[in-house]
């Protein structure tokens, strides 16, 4: 339910980069590497070309650090929060949500 995020303000936020861990411009591999949960699911609800091999990558590999039923209820929460912005970033995140 909604309460049980209330404490996640990961999951309220728009800009998560900074809770990210992001590759070296001058390194291979992915751009990020790491994260909060929560942090990783932010950024896999930003849509964009760039962003679509990392969701991808979430898509594939979440269920290594969450369980189904515990990632539908954080995007379930993230939608229901932005729902009624009037911000155009945070409508965006929640159509993206």
């Amino acid at each position: 339910s909604d309460s049980d995020f209330s404490e996640l303000n990961l999951l309220d936020d728009v800009e998560v980069e900074d809770q990210l861990i992001l590759n070296k411009e001058d390194d291979d591999g992915p751009d990020v590497r790491g994260g909060a949960v929560e942090a990783l699911i932010v950024h896999a609800t930003q849509a964009g070309q760039r962003e679509f091999i990392y969701q991808e990558a979430f898509l594939t590999t979440y269920r290594m650090f969450i369980s189904p039923k515990v990632l539908m209820e954080k995007l379930l929460y993230r939608f229901h929060k932005f729902q009624h912005a009037s911000d155009p970033k945070k409508k965006v995140a929640h159509n993206n949500a």
